[in-house]
């Protein structure tokens, strides 16, 4: 894969009244966000973390400080040349709860990782709902 531009975001946890796992997410919604207004400008994008997110010598040239910043994805943008296929995506059903006062203990996202379950591997679906 190549793009004329590449952003690696960074996640740098502070000592703040913000929690870490706060902290985390928020760079997860820039990346996002990144993603979305690069393709409403028409840009293609991706956005992988790939294997060499935590080796030594990246960290190193991004001058990251162990123990408090984190790689939340690079984010490769530039103009497509050819449609991407879709990953495979779980069914959403499987992982879906419809929460009503009767049955708020049903949690079907409780069979990720878990062996035997047919855990979804690649990918992940947003589902808005309506009422």
């Amino acid at each position: 894969m190549q793009a004329p531009l590449v952003v690696a975001v960074i996640s740098r946890i502070r000592d703040a009244k913000i929690p870490a796992w706060e902290q985390i997410l928020t760079a997860g919604v820039c990346c996002h966000n990144l993603c979305l207004a690069a393709n409403a400008h028409g840009y293609g994008t991706n956005w992988l973390t790939q294997w060499y997110y935590n080796h030594p010598e990246v960290r190193k040239i991004l001058n990251l400080e162990n123990g408090r910043d984190n790689v939340a994805g690079f984010i490769y943008i530039g103009t497509e040349t050819e449609k991407q296929d879709d990953r495979n995506r779980p069914d959403i059903s499987f992982i879906t709860n419809h929460w009503t006062s009767h049955n708020s203990s049903d949690k079907k996202g409780d069979c990720y990782n878990k062996d035997g379950l047919g855990s979804p591997h690649h990918g992940f679906t947003i589902t808005q709902f309506s009422t």
